[in-house]
């Protein structure tokens, strides 16, 4: 017996415009599904599973992980006592790139 891909052998044609072939290839990449797959699913009633979802929570926690080493690192030089002091210019630097670090967050929050 072969794969369900090879049962299926009747198909639907349909004619669009540009403006829905662009979305529907679209919407089909952001479930991670081949196009006729993605509509496949929507006519039977089934609803995608949306990939982006899991994407945007795997690089909020990349990112949150980044932020929150970047600060301890810098909160452990500033109140380790046998340490020298930073320089200004080096901690200016740590703080813009914690900045970075959060609006990288705020944007991939906003995607959602």
């Amino acid at each position: 017996m072969g794969t369900e891909t090879r049962q299926r052998d009747k198909q639907i044609k349909i004619r669009l415009n540009e403006t829905e072939y662009s979305r529907i290839v679209a919407l089909s990449k952001q479930h991670d599904l081949a196009p006729s797959t993605f509509l496949r699913e929507l006519g039977l009633m089934h609803q995608p599973r949306s990939t982006i979802d899991a994407q945007a929570v795997e690089r909020i926690t990349k990112l949150h992980g980044d932020l929150g080493r970047t600060a301890g690192l810098l909160k452990l030089w500033l109140t380790t006592p046998e340490s020298s002091p930073p320089s200004r210019e080096i901690v200016n630097d740590l703080i813009a790139e914690l900045q970075v670090l959060k609006v990288e967050i705020v944007a991939t929050l906003k995607r959602l």
